[in-house]
């Protein structure tokens, strides 16, 4: 090692440390998350020359909404497009080569080949990305706490989940991105030249292109340029800061140029995902549902490191705390906070470059010996909680309380040899073969390249910095062009009736709609009936196949008023839940039914519920189908767990009454009452709302 030159030793040092992680974890699946619409983006450059999507979509197999435009609506930006695009390329080069192995290869981009180049694509990067990190704490601490640090940023918080076992992601390259960003901007705002700050910029305006949350990290240039100003240099101030606005808008372009062309405007369609008026301040941080600390409480040794870090450099330290206080704020106002089905918080992964300067600083102390037996702890509780999805096949996505998920933690330390060797399991696979050749070389590759974008001299003249400050409107341009096929296409397909009978949208309801139902899931297992009533409701106004809400047979735990109703064919009724408790003639109260089917075919049948009053008169009945038949009978599969609500009128009472009853009972396809059990005793059917009050 001593015979290579310093500036490739890190890079060589952590594409060996990273290996065994490849061993470990590599895969041919596409897992990652809404992979679909960000791959169709990169696929329908690359093999038909447009953005139109419409027919990328259906072959990933998700579901496709018309844009006024005619174009297909999409959600995902378009930045990550341009990482998987040149693995895609070398999937489709190298497509005869993968004849001779044995899988499938489609020729269209959606093969298993095409999906291991693009896997392998997404660990490169991250480990470019750590290289970068790794380059740039060298500048603060020695190469073997820089390396420490890296090392623990990649093992004990989800970087290495969205690095080798659930990808493809836009976190690695929201990852890449960062470092080179934050690298750039340190040795930016000592040669203070307008070049360096515009490149400045387009690093942060493509960052934003590829992920939203990478807006934090304007945070750092934001605090230079003060503190340029608050030393009277006030117009210089002001210069840089227009050299990075630029750089943002050219970094930026491309996605407007996308967003111009599908939906003929720049409005963001992600924009109905900010949920404002409801922030979730705690829980992006300390929930057991993916929080940031939970998963991963390396990051607090982390950002110990930053208050040492604050003696040597304070316009770094607060520039590191305001980008994590920015990428907060935006998680927290996102109605989707916890990141869907992720695991840990995925919106902090691109501060990856963070946590390896936090951590290293740690490393680099006098007590770094007891720093590494801390950081090793809180890696081997974030890996447990690892195994306990991937090895058990646990959904990531479930919520879990507390002591669900100290159990879940405790049987994968119980089970940990078996576990281990499940790691192996994508080793049995040919699939790795092809790709160990180049493998040594790729990573190596990757991390020197990662680190010379940034550091090398080549890259310091004016010219070479302003040429790469404006790259992004080649890839503007690049769209125009798509922009012409795709119109050309488009009238193609819309002489097809198929493309006639999609529906339409300007968003992606659907996502919009499961948003809100998810979050529904969220507060009835937290037990906040009102709210989850009032998401649910929200999910169903915009999607009404959402009436119901889908939850899995392991989440019966969380049905309230817990019932044990049965019919002959064994459908069960495991609870109720009604709101609001307070009965007003001048709102309805929702009834929530909680059907699971326990064997065989379940026979049609209409829910009667009526409001009886004290002396048990009925006041007020409805008669309906289960979901108003939104979830047919015949997928009425067993397990199955199934929330059905109503929505009851008041029904007008006498004056003094101060209770109601309601009664439901069963009603057979052909009229009949069908006979219900409770704990094998025949019971009439009713559900009594106690201690209501009537206004």
């Amino acid at each position: 090692m001593h015979s290579l030159p310093r500036a490739a030793r890190p890079a060589l040092v952590l594409a060996v440390l990273t290996t065994l992680g490849l061993f470990f974890f590599l895969d041919h699946a596409l897992r990652g998350p809404d992979y679909e619409s960000y791959l169709a983006y990169a696929r329908s450059m690359l093999y038909d020359g447009d953005i139109l999507l419409v027919n990328d979509l259906e072959l990933f197999g998700k579901a496709v909404f018309i844009a006024p435009t005619g174009y297909a609506s999409v959600l995902a930006n378009i930045g990550a497009a341009f990482f998987w695009l040149p693995f895609l390329a070398l999937a489709r080069l190298t497509h005869a080569a993968g004849a001779g192995l044995p899988l499938p290869l489609s020729g269209d981009g959606t093969s298993r080949y095409d999906s291991l180049w693009v896997n392998y694509g997404n660990w490169l990067y991250g480990l470019a990305a750590l290289a970068v990190a790794v380059r740039w704490a060298r500048r603060y601490v020695s190469l073997r706490a820089a390396l420490l640090g890296a090392l623990f940023a990649a093992v004990a918080t989800p970087q290495f989940y969205y690095m080798t076992s659930y990808t493809p992601s836009t976190s690695m390259p929201s990852v890449f991105m960062g470092a080179l960003l934050v690298a750039w901007w340190d040795g930016a705002r000592h040669r203070d030249r307008a070049a360096d700050w515009l490149l400045l910029g387009t690093l942060g305006g493509l960052s934003v292109a590829v992920g939203f949350y990478s807006a934090g990290f304007f945070a750092f240039p934001s605090v230079s340029l003060f503190v340029l100003a608050l030393a009277g240099r006030v117009r210089r101030a002001l210069a840089l800061g227009l050299c990075v606005a630029a750089g943002a808008l050219a970094g930026f372009t491309p996605q407007l140029a996308a967003w111009q062309i599908q939906f003929g405007a720049l409005g963001n369609p992600y924009a109905r995902q900010v949920g404002a008026a409801d922030p979730a301040w705690w829980e992006p941080l300390f929930s057991t549902y993916h929080g940031a600390l939970f998963y991963a409480p390396f990051l607090l040794v982390a950002a110990a490191g930053y208050f040492l870090l604050a003696r040597r450099d304070r316009v770094l330290a607060v520039g590191g705390g305001l980008a994590f206080g920015l990428h907060w704020l935006a998680v927290a106002l996102s109605l989707a906070w916890w990141a869907g089905a992720s695991f840990g918080m995925r919106y902090f992964i691109g501060l990856t470059p963070l946590v390896v300067l936090g951590g290293a600083r740690l490393f680099d102390g006098a007590r770094a010996r007891w720093v590494v037996v801390l950081a090793a702890l809180c890696a081997g509780w974030t890996y447990l909680l690892f195994l306990g999805a991937y090895a058990n096949g646990v959904s990531i996505s479930d919520y879990y309380p507390l002591d669900a998920q100290w159990a879940n933690v405790a049987g994968a330390a119980r089970d940990l040899p078996r576990l281990l060797a499940a790691h192996w399991q994508p080793l049995k696979s040919p699939l790795v073969l092809p790709m160990l050749a180049p493998f040594g070389i790729g990573a190596f590759l990757a991390c020197a390249t990662g680190a010379w974008l940034v550091f090398a001299p080549q890259l310091r003249r004016p010219r070479a910095v302003v040429a790469l400050a404006l790259a992004p409107l080649l890839l503007t341009a690049w769209l125009g062009l798509a922009a012409g096929a795709g119109a050309a296409h488009l009238r193609e397909l819309q002489a097809q009736s198929d493309y006639q009978s999609l529906p339409r949208g300007a968003g992606d309801p659907l996502d919009l709609s499961s948003t809100w139902a998810e979050r529904g899931v969220y507060h009835l297992r937290n037990g906040d009936l009102a709210a989850a009533d009032l998401d649910f409701r929200r999910a169903q106004e915009i999607v009404p196949d959402n009436a119901y809400v889908r939850l899995m047979a392991s989440d019966a735990a969380f049905v309230p008023n817990r019932l044990n109703w049965q019919t002959a064919s064994g459908l069960r009724l495991l609870g109720y839940g009604i709101t609001p408790r307070v009965v007003s003639t001048r709102a309805p109260v929702y009834l929530s039914l909680y059907w699971q089917p326990a064997a065989g075919a379940v026979p049609p049948f209409n829910t009667r519920i009526a409001w009886l009053d004290a002396a048990g008169n009925v006041l007020a009945s409805t008669d309906e189908k289960p979901t108003r038949g939104q979830w047919p009978f015949d997928r009425w599969t067993t397990g199955l767990l199934l929330r059905d609500q109503y929505a009851l009128a008041a029904p007008d009472l006498p004056p003094g009454a101060t209770g109601l009853t309601l009664r439901v009972r069963l009603i057979a396809a052909g009229g009949g009452r069908i006979a219900v059990t409770h704990d094998g005793a025949q019971v009439d059917g009713v559900l009594t709302v106690v201690s209501v009050e009537v206004r």
